[in-house]
């Protein structure tokens, strides 16, 4: 097995319940041994042992199993990498189990399109909005541009977004044929650019400060790309003490050498409790000397807004599980798993994060949030969650 590039022997078709790879060579159930790697053979049209069902679920891609049609009970396996570290490359007949490494997805290289509101299909029903009695209402505020708002920004409402009690896109332009919910930050005629993240994030915290403080007990900034699993940030903001009088900032903790300072990556997401926000937004409010927010221009808004709480005795914490493993994934679900050490000692993570764990240890059972999540991805974790194969307390595979 080898990481998806687009090339002819990656094609498969499905043709009359066969798979038909390239020079007409089809997935073979006889030529393979139970727990050892598949094999492909000649295609032969009526041959049971080259005829698979697909067992299609998910709600937004089609994700399901492949069994076998000679022998049901088989199902074909992915390896299991990095949750078992030798085992990188075999696509296995094994037993079907219902286990989540039976899972594929067809047609996971398609290209990421625009869908006009409530156009991309879906395969079933999304599940309820999530009980916010004990955690409190969340607003979610996204950091987005409009180049992005047609596929990004439509993926992240129509995913986990829905689950927020209220959700913002901070942006530079109205679409509501889009998007609803866009606040347009005025950046007094200069042209939008990646290094005006921190004005964009100081007029959004601004806003939602003087519009919005009585209407949610938490307020979650997050980028385009970022994913959450908003009933697993529930249940987590349902265990710390009252956000209306408790000062609460949260996030993935990375330290600054360069700063001396501790900070959240932006990419999974910057929480601020009620509490927390009214001491900022009442500082920045009454200060007319730039003391608070750094009245310099860079991308690096999560540092600076670590060091605009911390002007104000409001820290950063540690915000991961018991087991010591991280709730948000500053680097991606899959980057987080597979980025090690020894074969990557020279990757951003171990400067900004020596403490990061590796492989199965790295992540939460009940992560939060990811980032680097692209449209398809995004509608694949979901995917993923509701089969229980992400984010649900147990080691998936």
């Amino acid at each position: 097995m080898y990481p998806c590039h687009g090339g002819i022997d990656q094609v498969w078709r499905w043709q009359g319940a066969m798979l038909v790879g390239h020079g007409r060579m089809c997935l073979d159930m006889s030529a393979a041994v139970l727990g050892a790697e598949m094999r492909t053979a000649p295609c032969r049209v009526g041959m049971k042992s080259q005829e698979w069902d697909y067992e299609e679920g998910g709600i937004w891609l089609p994700t399901g199993r492949l069994r076998n049609r000679l022998h049901p009970e088989y199902c074909i396996t992915a390896p299991l990498f990095p949750y078992v570290e030798n085992d990188t490359v075999s696509v296995r007949l094994t037993k079907c189990s219902q286990g989540c490494a039976e899972l594929w997805i067809a047609n996971a290289l398609k290209k990421d399109h625009e869908f006009a509101i409530d156009s991309y299909p879906r395969l079933k029903a999304i599940p309820e909005m999530q009980d916010n009695s004990k955690s409190g209402r969340v607003l979610c505020w996204v950091m987005t541009t409009p180049k992005n708002h047609a596929t990004k920004a439509v993926t992240l409402r129509d995913t986990w977004g829905k689950y927020c009690d209220i959700l913002l896109f901070a942006t530079t332009k109205h679409d509501p044929k889009i998007i609803n919910g866009t606040v347009v930050l005025d950046l007094q005629g200069t042209k939008e650019s990646r290094q005006l993240l921190w004005e964009k994030s100081k007029l959004m915290w601004m806003h939602v400060y003087h519009k919005y403080l009585g209407k949610a007990e938490w307020f979650f900034r997050a980028d385009d790309d970022t994913y959450v699993l908003m009933d697993n940030m529930r249940d987590y903001l349902s265990s710390l003490a009252d956000p209306t009088t408790t000062t609460h900032f949260l996030g993935r903790r990375f330290y600054s050498p360069d700063s001396d300072a501790y900070f959240y990556g932006g990419g999974s997401g910057t929480m601020l409790s009620q509490e927390a926000l009214r001491r900022l937004g009442t500082a920045v409010a009454h200060d007319t000397n730039d003391t608070i927010f750094s009245p310099y221009d860079t991308f690096a808004d999560d540092l600076e807004i670590a060091l605009t709480m911390a002007r104000l005795g409001i820290n950063t914490t540690d915000t991961r599980d018991k087991q010591g493993r991280n709730r948000f994934l500053g680097v991606g679900l899959d980057n987080e798993r597979m980025t090690n050490k020894k074969t990557n000692p020279d990757f951003w993570l171990w400067k900004y994060s020596a403490d990061a764990r590796e492989g199965r240890e790295c992540c939460s059972t009940r992560f939060v949030s990811s980032h680097y999540a692209l449209p398809d991805h995004m509608r694949y974790l979901d995917d993923a969650h509701d089969a229980k194969c992400e984010g649900h307390g147990t080691e998936a595979y």
